[in-house]
């Protein structure tokens, strides 16, 4: 017995290293450092455009030359924009000639990029989709490697500076994620693949105008700044050359698209960017791959990107009625605007690889496809990268695994359906079942009038099976209800801060039984507890209180300040509930606390600290706390273990509505990431099970009816509740 339990905690240890993305990050690193440094010591470097590159920078930097068109290298004249001339005569500096030391900065560039790159997986991937311990996988691409370390190709700092990028736009750094992006783009004009997807985020958290402000003043700021010298020069000679967007390829370097046809040039016709005629380099084709290029991204945004935003229609009428993406989300958007990019350009030289290689595991994880079928396309890839110069066998194996991957990419997740769709009157904030009626809490803010409309909507399935709205009561703003146990009594927190208790009629008639004293400020949860008693959070007051039936209504017990970041400066509370004897709550502070009743005060028994906003809580059985999170979490805790969690399981979006689902499992509303059913398994980890993605907005409430299975769920902006079956 001791052995086996000997067996057990060893097992429990390897996993827990095994999925902590922190000690997984740290080993990519290391390992990828120890890698690189035995491969430059090993391997030959290989003299391509590196001495160019050196030459070029020479002619800007030792003989002032900024003339763009003049300036030139053995192996042609200079075609990239300024920030790849500063770039290498900086590294040109540094190395003094030294070909080894130039392999050792950009080994170090190699590895910074990994350990990027570690930490957009880990702050867009669940563990479940992405288990930590496959960060391994980044390290197997031979390509990466020697464009990195033997090559010395701008490629590498491109792509460095495009994932840091990204990161920044996931933490919503905007102004750091414009400038570092517009490095890039100034170092090589490929990294303008991610400009869709920018454009999307940019809008979504700061609207058009403020888009606008950012691309014009930092982006084209950071611009102009770089190519000063050259654009007082000759502006119109910098442009042509830097961004030659009508530039042509060699039809021998296509990685992509060496498989359509082009009639090889005698070698006295050949040029630096044409070696063949025929339909590969036709403008035909050319207007063919853009406009493929433009329709992949138009269908991947409004199928996946807009999706839950109204569409195109939608989110450009009103780009921040949805808020900003969430950082998954935003990670999703970029690397895939960039990945339908690489997957429609008409030339792939083999350094391009690591434009996107890094990503590619990140961006199989967002599909359904079964395991196998990821490595095998991962393989594919990786094999078409290494022919050099590619083949007319890798290269059509390399551009059917891509353009399969795009079609693929974020497929949505969960195979359940609605059967039923009703649009409420008001934004739906939360959903509950009171006996065969739907009864959502309704709430808008009508800003012109500075009025706060909504309350309760009753729905129901009739005899054609059609959902509708069977009654509403006004209640100046209804943001959560809760149905007592056992009665058709509702008890409503409504947004002036009052609850109201109401009853449903058999005909789904909504009344109205009675209603406390407004507070003026939103309270945003109410949950009875038993025995005619009620939890209230009382929203941006930052307290709790403690509420009981009296005759037809309700009073107030008890009330207490629960949370604020000082004195003086509450933070809004989001939830509350009772359970094991103690008050639970939880706030915009990052905080699940909890409080024993019984005490003066009442004393904080513990305090549960979380990354973002605690939205949602739930009391279980046997002293257990179940809670959710603006941070994409749903955590188990053990309060007499409050360090940390017991289990954790990111869903992709914030949780913010929780709802117990039978022993061990939950509905979970996640906002822009939909509704997700999550099951415990018997050694305590949670699992997905899988989600309802079929909302047109933010999912903010589900609820399972008892006896017939059905859930019910409502999503804000779009005003809609579904009915949908899971089985």
């Amino acid at each position: 017995m001791a052995l086996k339990s000997g067996r057990n905690t060893v097992a429990d240890i390897v996993k827990a290293l095994c999925m902590s993305w922190t000690l997984c990050t740290v080993a990519l690193v290391v390992g990828e450092a120890c890698l690189v440094a035995l491969i430059v010591r090993v391997v030959a470097y290989t003299e391509i455009d590196y001495s160019t590159y050196l030459e070029q920078a020479a002619m800007v930097t030792d003989h002032r030359v900024y003339d763009y068109g003049a300036i030139r290298g053995e192996q042609g004249p200079l075609v990239y924009p300024a920030g790849h001339v500063w770039l290498y005569a900086a590294v040109g500096r540094y190395a003094g000639g030294s070909i080894l030391a130039a392999q050792k900065l950009f080994g170090l560039l190699y590895v910074l990029d990994a350990f990027v790159v570690a930490r957009i997986y880990a702050g867009a991937l669940a563990k479940d989709a992405f288990p930590p311990v496959l960060l391994a996988v980044l390290a197997l691409s031979k390509r990466a490697h020697s464009v990195f370390a033997l090559r010395l190709f701008n490629d590498g700092p491109v792509a460095l500076l495009s994932h840091a990028s990204v990161l920044a736009f996931m933490r919503g750094h905007d102004n750091l994620a414009c400038v570092v992006f517009s490095l890039a783009v100034s170092v090589k004009m490929n990294a303008l693949l991610y400009a869709p997807a920018v454009y999307l985020v940019l809008a979504a958290r700061r609207g058009h105008r403020g888009a606008w402000l950012r691309i014009v003043l930092l982006c084209g700021g950071v611009q102009v700044l770089v190519a000063w010298p050259f654009l007082t020069t000759d502006p119109t000679g910098y442009v042509a050359n830097a961004f030659n967007l009508g530039r042509g390829f060699k039809h021998y370097w296509s990685v992509n698209f060496k498989w359509v046809p082009c009639e090889a040039r005698l070698p006295e016709h050949v040029t630096a960017l044409a070696d063949c005629d025929g339909p590969f380099s036709s403008s035909t084709f050319k207007v063919a791959s853009l406009a493929a290029h433009a329709l992949a991204l138009v269908a991947l945004a409004e199928r996946c990107w807009l999706r839950r935003r109204g569409g195109f229609v939608g989110f450009f009428a009103s780009p921040q009625k949805r808020g900003p993406f969430s950082p998954a989300a935003a990670a999703r958007a970029l690397l895939a605007c960039n990945f339908v990019g690489v997957a429609c350009a008409r030339s792939l030289h083999f350094q391009f690889c690591v434009w996107y290689a890094n990503t590619l595991p990140f961006l199989l994880a967002t599909t359904k496809l079964p395991l196998a079928a990821k490595a095998a396309l991962l393989v594919a890839v990786e094999a078409a990268w290494n022919p050099w110069g590619g083949s007319e066998t890798s290269s059509p194996a390399s551009a059917c695994c891509r353009n399969a991957m795009a079609a693929l990419s974020e497929s949505p997740a969960g195979p359940w359906t609605p059967f039923a769709k009703a649009t409420a009157p008001r934004q739906c904030c939360d959903v509950q079942w009171c006996g065969d009626t739907v009864i959502a809490a309704t709430y808008d803010y009508i800003e012109d009038e500075g009025l706060r409309r909504g309350g309760l909507c009753a729905l129901a399935v009739g005899g054609d099976g059609a959902l509708a709205v069977r009654s509403t009561l006004e209640l100046r703003g209804g943001y959560a209800v809760a149905v007592e146990p056992g009665t058709a009594q509702l008890a409503c927190a409504t947004a002036d801060g009052r609850v109201a208790l109401a009853a449903v009629g058999d005909d789904g008639a909504l009344s109205l039984s009675s209603a406390s004293e407004p507070r003026g400020h939103l309270f945003t949860s109410v949950e009875w507890c038993g025995d005619g008693e009620l939890t209230v959070a009382e929203g941006d007051s930052g307290a709790v209180s403690l509420w009981r039936r009296a005759g037809d209504g309700v009073v107030e017990e008890r009330r207490w300040a629960a949370h604020d970041y000082g004195p003086g400066c509450p933070a809004e509370v989001w939830c509350a509930t009772r359970g094991a004897g103690l008050v639970y709550s939880g706030a915009d502070d990052g905080t699940l606390k909890a409080w024993d009743p019984r005490t003066p005060g009442p004393s904080r028994a513990a305090s549960l600290r979380h990354d973002a906003g605690v939205t949602s809580v739930l009391a279980l059985e046997g002293g257990g706390v179940a809670t959710g999170s603006y941070d994409e979490h749903l955590r188990l805790w053990d309060l007499r273990r409050p360090r940390a969690a017991v289990a954790a399981l990111r869903l992709g979006g914030g949780v913010y509505a929780l709802r117990g689902d039978g022993p061990g499992a939950f509905l979970a509303a996640c906002m822009d990431a939909g509704v997700h059913r999550v099951v415990t398994s018997d050694g305590g980890a949670l699992a997905d099970a899988g989600a309802y993605a079929h909302h047109g907005s933010l999912a903010y409430g589900a609820a399972r009816h008892a006896a017939t299975r059905v859930v019910a769920s409502c999503s804000f902006y779009d005003r809609e509740v579904h009915l949908w079956r899971d089985g």
